[in-house]
């Protein structure tokens, strides 16, 4: 089932971890306020023993900015939370976390909701409480048993034939049939001789109405993706530009899957799309379909649109999965610095292909500094691996 950002009896049902078989209605009741007169229910008053009286509160809440609910967070009396319900983008279906304090805060820094404050102590009690209709105009409105998905169907109709009196009757009017051959015989009859119309030459610079193209059609892109969570890599947001001019108009949540797939509804469709993916399943965004139409033209890899800073996000470009920080292209530049007549010469033929990261010469992880080579000096220690055979010695030429 999707949910369409309210919540059903069904749904608190889950949040309070009450299993209710299909077709049958869950045993509780719960009433739904409009706190911030927007139009739509964000606090449900929630009666878990159908004795008038709320036992937990729910607060709903639209963290990604698309109009439409997408956590809910269940409290109890004392102010704790019970649960919380996110839903997936993906599937569209509610995600229940059920007493787990440990994860219920990471959710909420994930979400910049850690210091979000817990309801009133009031709301807990009768569902006629005074306090209620004082501040939120209502007692709310009861909470249905469940959202009905399925389109309505059109009740069967039937044709039936009627006079022309009853048709007047019923305010009908008669169509003149001869009106339109009256017309047309009016119009012959005033026409002495067929009058040819010369086209018009179009101005310089002027586009006739058969050659003007329509206009096209703009996608949204993805121009940025950008982690909220302070390097944890648990809030990733993209910024898309919707217009075209090159500059992000909103952000959309991305969210990622097991398989390696991150999704996010770019384009408010009310569909999530493919918007990247992690191919070798390192935690990293290799490639990005800043559309997310699928078109290989539109697939850019990850370090062109991951955020500066951000780096630990994307697989970089000739990036060594040995975990090397120095581009072989760099190292083969320094070991062909002219003017040395020792070390690595420019007659040295070195082949970055070549590069053994298991070698006691340069050993895998070391923190290579091409600046710190010195062409005329023929101590090798300027050129320190890190590793045990810190020095290279004499190459030959």
């Amino acid at each position: 089932m999707q949910y369409p950002g309210d919540l059903d009896l069904q749904s608190l049902a889950e949040l309070n971890n009450i299993e209710v078989a299909e077709g049958e209605v869950p045993p509780l009741s719960g009433r739904a306020l409009d706190s911030d007169g927007d139009g739509r229910p964000d606090l449900y008053l929630v009666d878990l023993d159908l004795d008038g009286e709320a036992e937990a509160v729910v607060k709903a809440l639209d963290t990604d900015g698309d109009g439409s609910n997408d956590t809910f967070i269940q409290y109890k009396e004392d102010g704790s939370i019970q649960s919380i319900g996110r839903v997936d983008q993906a599937t569209g279906e509610l995600q229940v976390v059920y007493e787990e304090p440990s994860v219920f805060e990471e959710i909420l820094d994930s979400l910049g909701l850690i210091d979000l404050p817990s309801p009133e102590e009031a709301l807990f009690g009768s569902f006629e409480n005074p306090y209620v209709l004082e501040t939120y105009g209502s007692y709310g409105e009861e909470v249905p048993d469940f959202f009905s998905m399925e389109p309505e169907s059109v009740e069967d109709f039937s044709l039936t034939e009627v006079s022309l009196d009853q048709a007047e009757a019923m305010g009908a009017a008669e169509l003149d049939l001869e009106q339109p051959a009256a017309a047309e015989t009016e119009a012959e009859s005033s026409t002495t001789e067929p009058v040819t119309a010369e086209p018009t030459a179009a101005e310089p610079g002027t586009e006739t109405a058969e050659t003007a193209e329509a206009p096209t059609e703009v996608i949204p892109k993805i121009t940025e993706i950008e982690d909220r969570s302070g390097g944890a890599g648990s809030s990733l947001w993209a910024k898309v530009d919707a217009d075209a001019d090159g500059i992000a108009d909103y952000d959309s949540r991305i969210e990622k899957t097991s398989t390696g797939t991150y999704y996010g509804d770019i384009n408010k469709d009310g569909y999530s799309e493919n918007v990247a993916t992690d191919l070798d399943m390192d935690g990293r965004i290799d490639t990005v379909d800043t559309t997310g139409q699928g078109s290989s033209a539109d697939v850019v890899d990850a370090s062109q649109v991951v955020e500066p800073g951000s780096s630990y996000l994307a697989d970089q470009p000739g990036e060594s999965d040995a975990g090397v920080s120095a581009d072989a292209g760099d190292i083969a530049d320094a070991g062909s610095d002219t003017g040395a007549d020792e070390g690595i010469g420019t007659g040295s033929d070195y082949d970055a292909g070549s590069y053994d990261s298991g070698a006691d010469g340069i050993a895998s992880g070391s923190d290579y500094d091409a600046g710190s080579y010195d062409s005329g000096s023929s101590d090798s220690g300027g050129y320190d691996s890190g590793s045990s055979g810190g020095s290279s010695g004499d190459a030959e030429t």
